[in-house]
């Protein structure tokens, strides 16, 4: 890192911006002659403490909570004023941690937010940077006036979430309460792909819970000019295409993959990105034309099936899988649409909770000897289904994933627990993230989308194969996500979009042997990617040295 602050005159100035800053002032970790020098000597107890024994502390108050929301605050506080230690332990402890920064948690911490945002930073401290319409006569000065401690002008942030609040998972038009969001998002590429918490040259952004009639318009309007995708039509695409790949995979000997019925129950933004992810599995792994991908997959809105003659004006982004062969028919309920289609899968985005019944899920089970069922809307209280009520409606026998974490199944006879696939887009938009900076492609791609669904989708370990998981464990997300990323840069080099030479000249000769994910030269660019993520326990990040250009 460069030597970023040398000249003597600002060294004071400088000193107090580091003190200022949840990055690098560590509170009681620093040494006496860091204190000393950040003039904060006697503003801490005169115990130095190790990392370790800042984590053992944090995790006593953080269990000592009582409510997910108070948790929720707790790791906010904590993020806004010590980011390495939280970092620390997201990280170490992810599986425990993840549902409270991110889903579920989160929906209930938005839904709270204008009671609870005063007491998630100290003040002074931003989280989240808020712009509104009246901004836009000042728009540049304010986003310059959004920076971290210390600042140099020749660094510019590396990621941003952006939203407008209109559609909060399944919660509706919640405005500056969405906040929660792209801060949850953040902090899922540190602690998920390891990128970077303060600065970087280039930015990528990342469009998040639009509502569907500007989701769409937003991403085709800026996807073939801008470094941005849009996480629910293209993250959450890709994360249901890899589940999807591994539950075709399950099921081939009694369903042909090109003979699979797709049926969504939910039409807006997130199903038609997902339904337009998965054409892309016929097309490219089974040969199939966009129009026969396209006859294998239903629509059912809260009109019914979605048809060309229903006689209602369909939003744009229903058209393109509107059906044109029920011979005038019209289905109104779900169940009937499952009659007349027979689906292999349902996948449910309509944040409709438990709308996935014991009719639908025993009638499911009647018609598939392994049903698959994707009950994907969030939080908890809009899943279509549980996982508990599809495996017992099922006799055990469904190939389930969700997209909030549902608690294993122990199956009555067997004993056997059963572990739910949580069709989680914290598996892919770190690593797509992290691909596309590393590579630094002009725009993102579907291909590049698509390489990131399929390696994740073949990122099982043989013991997760075993155990017919649909994801990885979520323990392994780091490594997962590097492998992500990997594939992201071997297909923005194959498209020729990359525009980093260093990664261009790495993948360019062994690039077809790259695409098949196996050998020596993938574990190589898989340990490059892995060098390249942020990682709170290397002391090389936080080496004030290295950061203010001063002996301390």
């Amino acid at each position: 890192m460069p030597n970023m602050y040398t000249n003597g005159k600002h060294t004071s100035s400088i000193l107090e911006s580091v003190a200022r800053s949840p990055y690098l002032n560590q509170g009681t970790a620093a040494s006496h002659s860091v204190r000393k020098s950040l003039k904060v000597s006697g503003h801490l107890p005169a115990a130095v403490e190790s990392l370790d024994q800042q984590k053992r502390l944090a995790m006593q108050q953080l269990r000592s909570k009582s409510t997910d929301l108070e948790k929720y605050m707790f790791l906010a506080w904590l993020r806004n004023t010590n980011i390495r230690l939280f970092y620390r332990i997201v990280i170490d402890e992810l599986e425990e941690v993840t549902p409270l920064i991110y889903t579920p948690t989160v929906g209930t911490a938005c839904l709270e937010y204008s009671h609870i945002y005063p007491f998630l930073a100290p003040p002074g401290v931003p989280d989240g940077l808020y712009l509104s319409i009246d901004d836009k006569p000042n728009l540049t000065q304010i986003i310059k006036n959004y920076r971290p401690y210390p600042f140099d002008s020749s660094l510019t942030p590396q990621i941003t979430v952006i939203t407008d609040g209109s559609r909060i998972l399944g919660l509706g038009d919640l405005g500056v309460n969405g906040m929660g969001i792209p801060i949850g998002k953040l902090q899922l590429y540190v602690a998920g792909a390891g990128i970077d918490p303060r600065l970087y040259p280039d930015i990528l952004i990342q469009f998040e819970d639009f509502s569907s009639e500007h989701a769409f318009s937003l991403l085709s309007k800026y996807r073939e000019n801008t470094f941005c995708f849009n996480d629910d039509i293209q993250g959450t695409g890709a994360v249901i295409l890899s589940g999807f790949i591994n539950a075709v995979r399950l099921v081939e000997k009694d369903v042909p993959p090109t003979q699979h019925r797709l049926l969504f129950f939910g039409a807006g933004s997130a199903a038609v990105g997902v339904a337009r992810q998965l054409l892309e599995f016929f097309k490219i792994e089974h040969g199939m034309s966009e129009e026969e991908a396209k006859k294998l997959v239903w629509l059912v809105d809260t009109k019914g099936l979605v048809t060309r003659d229903r006689g209602d004006k369909l939003a744009d982004h229903k058209v393109y899988f509107a059906r044109s062969d029920n011979e005038g028919r019209q289905y109104k309920t779900l169940y009937d649409v499952i009659e007349y289609v027979k689906p292999t899968a349902l996948i449910g985005l309509s944040s409709t909770g438990g709308v996935f019944n014991e009719q639908v899920i025993k009638r499911m089970g009647e018609l598939n000897k392994n049903p698959i069922i994707f009950p994907l809307s969030n939080p908890m209280v809009n899943a279509e289904c549980t996982y508990e009520d599809a495996m017992r409606l099922t006799n055990n026998r469904v190939i389930f994933a969700s997209g909030t974490a549902f608690p294993h199944y122990v199956e009555p006879d067997s004993g056997r627990i059963r572990y739910p696939g949580q069709g989680n887009n914290m598996y892919i938009f770190p690593g797509l993230g992290l691909g596309a900076i590393l590579a630094r492609p002009a725009i993102i791609t579907d291909r590049q989308i698509y390489a990131s669904s399929s390696a994740l989708a073949t990122a099982l370990t043989e013991e997760e194969v075993s155990q017919d998981l649909m994801y990885p464990v979520v323990q392994r997300i780091r490594h997962v996500s590097a492998e992500v990323a990997a594939a992201v840069i071997v297909e923005a080099v194959d498209e020729g979009l990359a525009r980093n030479p260093e990664v261009v000249s790495m993948v360019k000769r062994d690039c077809g042997e790259l695409k098949t994910r196996r050998g020596k030269k993938w574990e190589s660019l898989v340990e490059y990617v892995e060098e390249h993520m942020w990682d709170p326990n290397n002391e090389k990040f936080f080496e004030l040295n290295n950061l203010i250009g001063s002996k301390i």
